[in-house]
């Protein structure tokens, strides 16, 4: 219904909703029908990290603010600070953090 104004009346607005809403219950998406637990199959790095339940990072120990050497010789930076954040996320809940310093011996 349009008012005097030339503007859809809320009860048409209303009703619109309760049709949209009842369509929607109506008919759920199939994609969201039960199934089997997806199991994911891993390759690559991932399969590895898997396997060994560990993550190696290497980095290398002159590259501010990305990774360097504090006073005590620890690795920190940006970059070891985002591995150790996505370690704690990845597929292997207990995989264990290993970094490494990166240098032309062992590139």
């Amino acid at each position: 219904m349009i008012n005097a104004r030339g503007c859809a009346a809320p009860a048409s607005i209303a009703g619109a909703v309760a049709a949209s809403l009842t369509l929607c219950l109506a008919h759920p998406a199939g994609a969201q029908t039960p199934s089997a637990a997806f199991v994911p199959t891993y390759t690559g790095t991932l399969k590895k990290i898997d396997e060994t339940e560990a993550v190696q990072i290497g980095y290398r120990d002159n590259s501010p603010p990305f990774a360097f050497l504090d006073a005590n010789k620890k690795p920190i930076g940006y970059s070891l600070d985002l591995s150790r954040s996505l370690s704690t996320k990845s597929p292997q809940k207990g995989a264990s953090l290993a970094l490494f310093a990166v240098v032309t011996q062992n590139q």
